[in-house]
């Protein structure tokens, strides 16, 4: 094997190896939002604070990653990030709509939140839905 090769090769691993990364901290976003059941309690849980820390690091990723993807990196890291922030809206959207009085008190709007956040996720989320950060449930299988 060629060293062009054998650099190629390595290029299509590390590929491989940081679509793998974003699909592990995809999985654990949506075991926080209660699409997925969690391994360790057999449970579905929301947990909307953690979704939202994992979301902010992949779009973080994504950030630092800037014009250093391959073209099939960042259709999957953008494809992510989209799938993860629609769920992630939706689940503040039904906990807004199961709790309203007590996401008063525990969610950030968009008025008083960070205005310097850069995260497009925490904009997406503030575009007219609320985030409950406090909002930790289980979730019935049935």
């Amino acid at each position: 094997m060629s060293k062009a090769d054998q650099a190629h090769s390595a290029d299509q691993l590390d590929e491989l190896r940081f679509m793998a990364l974003i699909d592990m901290l995809s999985h654990s976003t949506m075991v926080a939002l209660g699409k997925i059941t969690n391994p360790q309690t057999g449970e579905q849980e929301i947990d909307l604070q953690q979704a939202q820390g994992s979301i902010d690091l992949i779009s973080m990723l994504e950030k630092r990653t800037k014009g250093n993807l391959s073209s099939r990196e960042k259709s999957h890291l953008e494809f992510q990030l989209t799938n993860l922030r629609m769920n992630y809206l939706n689940e503040c959207s039904t906990a807004s709509k199961a709790s309203p009085s007590a996401n008063k008190s525990t969610t950030e709007d968009a008025s008083t939140g960070d205005k310097n956040s850069e995260s497009s996720s925490k904009k997406a989320a503030s575009s007219g839905d609320q985030r409950s950060y406090t909002d930790k449930r289980s979730v019935s299988n049935d």
